[in-house]
């Protein structure tokens, strides 16, 4: 709050403390640049990192799908073989059931 209207406020231009000669204008410039240079590089990583997590997602996903499909063929395998013992045992104790029948 300035009272007086001879009184200006200080300048921006007046960083002394970094350079004597300071444009603010250009000074401003680099400064965005820089700004801008990073934000492109956080962007940069931060997507790369959402993309390698969802493509390491897909493939364990694949694995995954993969590995399920694969032991419930084990399991049908193991399931169909026990059910195939079953019914030969059924199909002799019935063979030998009409052999002792008719003997």
């Amino acid at each position: 709050t300035f009272q007086s209207t001879t009184c200006k406020p200080p300048a921006l231009s007046s960083l002394s403390f970094l350079e004597e000669d300071l444009e603010l204008g250009a000074w401003l410039g680099k400064l965005e640049a820089a700004a801008t240079f990073v934000q492109a590089v956080w962007r940069g990583y931060f997507f790369r990192k959402l993309f390698n997590r969802a493509v390491l997602h897909k493939a364990a996903v694949v694995i995954q799908s993969n590995v399920r499909g694969y032991r419930g063929r084990i399991w049908f395998d193991e399931y169909y073989i026990w059910a195939m013992a079953v019914r030969i045992q059924c199909m002799f104790r019935c063979h030998a059931a009409r052999e002792r029948y008719e003997a």
